[in-house]
Parts: C-alpha cells; sequence; structure tokens
C-alpha cells in the first residue's frame, strides 16, 4: 500500500512514518528539514501547484495530512501563510483525495474549542479563539466537502 504523509519531519509525523515504513511504501513530504524514514519528498503546503502534482504523480492509497503552520502566535502574526497553509493546502489535498479515490486522515487541533469543557469529543461545538483554530476548523469543514473516502 502506498502511504503519503505531509509533516513527516515533525514529532508525530516521523513516528508515523518511521511506523508504516516497515509494511508499506511511504512518502515522506517535508518541507524544509529532511525527514529520517521513508521515500522522502519535499512538498511546500503554500505552492498549491506542487502539492496537486505529487499526489498525481504518487497517487497513494492513503494520505495522512500532519502539516501544517503550528505556530499559535505565528499564525496570528502571518494570517495569509497561516490560512494557505491550514486551510487551502488541506482544501487542495481534500480535493486531489476525492479525485484519487485516496482515503484521506486529516489531523486537527483542539484549538478548535474555546477551552471551557476540558475534553472535547468530535461532536462538541466549536468555537475557536485564535487564529491557528480558526484555520484547522476551516480546514476540517473543507475535507468534511471532500468527504467521499475518509
Amino acid at each position: 500500500m502506498k502511504v503519503l504523509v505531509t509533516g513527516s519531519a515533525g514529532l508525530v509525523g516521523q513516528q508515523v512514518v518511521k511506523d508504516l515504513s516497515n509494511s508499506h511504501q511511504v512518502f515522506s513530504c517535508y518541507n524544509e528539514s529532511k525527514p529520517e524514514y521513508g521515500d522522502s519528498v519535499k512538498m511546500d503546503l503554500k505552492n498549491h501547484e506542487m502539492i496537486s502534482s505529487i499526489l498525481t504523480e504518487k497517487k497513494p492509497d492513503i494520505v495522512i495530512h500532519l502539516g501544517a503552520m503550528t505556530g499559535v502566535d505565528l499564525c496570528e502574526k502571518e494570517k495569509t501563510s497561516a490560512s494557505e497553509i491550514n486551510t487551502k493546502a488541506t482544501e487542495i489535498i481534500a480535493k486531489e483525495c476525492s479525485k484519487l479515490n485516496s482515503f484521506l486522515v486529516y489531523v486537527s487541533t483542539d484549538y478548535v474549542f474555546d477551552g471551557n469543557l476540558g475534553m472535547y469529543k468530535e461532536d462538541d461545538v466549536t468555537n475557536p479563539l485564535g487564529f491557528y483554530g480558526k484555520s484547522k476548523l476551516e480546514g476540517e469543514k473543507v475535507v468534511q466537502n471532500f468527504s467521499t473516502n475518509w
């Protein structure tokens, strides 16, 4: 099975790629720090044409989308970049997965909630307080719009 992982240089991404590499062909997508495991693929989540091209070329059975702009303060300062990476790139990935019939795993954040309840469930009402949470919530919505195989 072919698996493409975005954000593979991050803490979670590294472990996911390492674990999956034992039994699957894994395309390990990164922006700056080349990952140790998997078949390394340079992917800039701000370059939407690059994203589409890579997905079309690799034709993964599964996409695990971990890549994101996660710096909460940086997202507040650079809202355009946060939207491009956390929302628009997610939309491109979801759209391509729909075309390719690839199974999509999208990882969001607890920042889509306001923190008043504590332990949240998927069906709890969202209320992001900052731009990072808002951009990830918009990512969730675009994934739902292309929810043919997730």
